[in-house]
């Protein structure tokens, strides 16, 4: 028995040790526990917080382009609006201007009616002149242009070339002339560059019974002023005007310039009651009067020649046959 209770103290000491240590891990594993517990509580908190952050950042990256697109919507219907306003705009002032076009032709019809009928051609025929002129401006204006691309200069006014000897000297190159020990001596400028225009255009219109049966009468005195017009402003050169129906009256001759008083002139001069049309009587009587024309400028040769004809283009029994002044008028 004695040696039963004996117990050793040294195992007795590791025993508690051991018992000691356990517990203490024990309370370690607890307190870790705890820690890891807490730490995810936090984390799980953290992850609900950054979760509804990015759900309210999609929402406002959702919700921007929305309001972007709203806005560019209302812009774009607003520059719509205004865009369709002014065509509106547009369209009402083209529309009162062809109204207001249209009220001048009329009247300006019956005004030379009027004044054909009434014998009082001459007192009026200036105020008509002018209301022409006025009417046709902007298409004058216009066929002006376009004449300038198919009537080419032909008179040789500016200055250009590289030349030993001339009018002026070119100052770009005196000092490369200088430098060069004054060998390249081409310094010089000629009027060689055609820059004017220098044409005779006889105009006939067509002063018959049957333009003023058409209508065609107003049309022609209109069609008059803006061929006059027109080829006035782009300095054609010389023009001459003619009536013809049963017989040629030289109205405007090459040699006279063109005035607002030569056309008040002119349209006083047309009358559109004479019954018959000779074409052939025409062509022959523009053919030599070019002519003659021509021989009376100093560069006959280079002389270019221009025939406009204004008629209503109905034949009569006196029309004749004007081919073979055609022929001999296109030089065969």
């Amino acid at each position: 028995e004695a040696a039963e209770m004996d117990v050793d103290p040294s195992a007795e000491r590791r025993a508690g040790r051991r018992r000691g240590g356990a517990l203490a891990d024990g309370a370690a594993e607890a307190a870790e526990a705890a820690e890891g517990g807490a730490d995810g509580g936090e984390e799980e908190a953290w992850d609900v917080e950054r979760e509804a952050a990015a759900d309210a950042e999609d929402a406002g990256r959702v919700g921007a382009p929305a309001g972007g697109r709203l806005a560019g919507a209302e812009e774009e219907e607003a520059a719509a609006e205004e865009e369709a306003a002014q065509e509106a705009a547009l369209r009402e002032e083209a529309e009162d201007a062809a109204d207001k076009l249209a009220r001048m032709r009329e009247e300006l019809e019956r005004q030379v009616a009027g004044w054909q009928l009434g014998g009082e051609r001459a007192v009026e025929s200036e105020a008509l002149w002018r209301r022409y002129e006025a009417l046709t401006a902007p298409l004058s204006q216009e066929l002006c242009e376009q004449l300038r691309l198919i009537l080419e200069a032909t008179v040789a006014s500016k200055l250009q070339g590289d030349y030993r000897t001339g009018k002026r000297i070119s100052m770009r190159k005196v000092i490369p002339y200088i430098a060069s020990g004054f060998r390249k001596d081409k310094i010089w400028l000629r009027r060689t560059k055609p820059s004017q225009r220098q044409y005779q255009v006889m105009l006939c219109i067509d002063d018959s019974e049957s333009m003023r049966s058409t209508g065609a009468g107003g049309l022609a005195c209109e069609a008059l002023a803006l061929l006059c017009g027109a080829l006035s402003r782009l300095e054609v050169g010389q023009l001459a005007v003619a009536s013809f129906a049963e017989r040629v009256r030289l109205l405007h001759p090459f040699d006279r310039p063109f005035s607002a008083e030569a056309g008040a002139y002119m349209l006083s001069r047309f009358s559109f009651a004479e019954k018959e049309t000779d074409m052939e009587g025409l062509l022959r009587t523009v053919v030599q009067t070019l002519r003659l024309a021509r021989e009376q400028q100093r560069a006959a040769a280079e002389q270019m020649q221009l025939a406009i004809i204004v008629s209503d283009g109905r034949r009569s029994p006196s029309w004749g046959d004007p081919s073979l002044w055609v022929r001999r008028g296109g030089g065969g």
